[in-house]
């Protein structure tokens, strides 16, 4: 298909709009211009998970400083002024165009890079505690490893015994894990470590690199004490914004779409 082909066939479909379809980079589907917006309020707008507030951007910016400073997290974690709240957005889904995965990005606020410490933190303590304390894969490649281990131990219950699994998916998980089970979560997994006697991870601002214990490192490292991994995760649970269609939303129920999210979900 060339150049001209192409305006040829945007000039045709001009009064359709156009977007992306979630998951398949290429993938593009033309839909009536009101169906878009429909999709957006059925997400976010109607959603239960979002709360309507009528203060501006610039007054929940600084309501949230405020808070922040109150915490005591911009001890360790600085505050982005130049932060703003992003616009969210939705992606028909490739197997049901009718159905749409809601996105709320969330990498332009004032938190960001506290949050993205926060995420390699929770990961490395994840993954670091013993396997038979939960059922998080860190790769789905060690599903199979995974699975053959669990096998040889149920052989030694006898051939006549019977074993039942279950597979479960939880639609817009995201946005249906209530904020009081996610605290809980990670109060166990910092209480598995505290157990252990540890009570900080140090990590590195820039790079991957996560250590426990108590080596030294320099500046280009942070030491995050676990009450102030607590005292961030719920900052960020009850200060959770997005904007969409010239409304901004308060997220009540659900993980946040920060960077910390999936090790908070895989918690769960």
């Amino acid at each position: 298909m060339d150049e001209g082909m192409v305006y040829a066939v945007k000039k045709q479909y001009k009064d359709l709009l156009v977007t992306q379809v979630d998951r398949n980079a290429g993938d593009l589907v033309m839909m009536c211009p009101s169906t878009y917006p429909y999709g957006l309020d059925k997400m976010f707008t109607w959603n239960t998970a979002y709360d309507e507030v009528s203060s501006g951007e610039m007054e929940i910016l600084k309501e949230l400083k405020r808070d922040f400073e109150a915490l005591g997290l911009h001890k360790l974690v600085n505050w982005n002024s130049k932060g703003k709240i992003d616009s969210a957005y939705v992606l028909p889904k490739h197997k049901d165009l009718e159905r749409w995965r809601p996105i709320a990005p969330a990498s332009s606020e004032p938190t960001t890079t506290g949050s993205r410490w926060i995420a390699r933190a929770l990961n490395y303590l994840l993954e670091k505690l013993l396997g038979a304390e939960h059922f998080n894969l860190t790769a789905t490649a060690s599903l199979k490893q995974n699975l053959k281990k669990a096998e040889k131990k149920l052989h030694i219950f006898g051939e006549g015994t019977t074993t039942i699994c279950g597979g479960f998916d939880i639609k817009e998980m995201f946005t249906s894990l209530p904020h009081a089970a996610v605290m809980e979560a990670l109060s166990w997994l910092l209480g598995e470590w505290e157990k252990k006697g540890y009570r900080k991870i140090t990590v590195c601002k820039r790079r991957k690199q996560v250590s426990l214990g108590a080596k030294l490192f320099g500046k280009a490292y942070v030491k995050l004490p676990f009450d102030f991994i607590r005292s961030f995760v719920l900052f960020e649970m009850q200060h959770t914004y997005t904007k969409c269609r010239g409304k901004l939303l308060k997220q009540v129920i659900g993980v946040t779409g920060k960077n910390n999210s999936p090790p908070l979900a895989c918690l769960l």
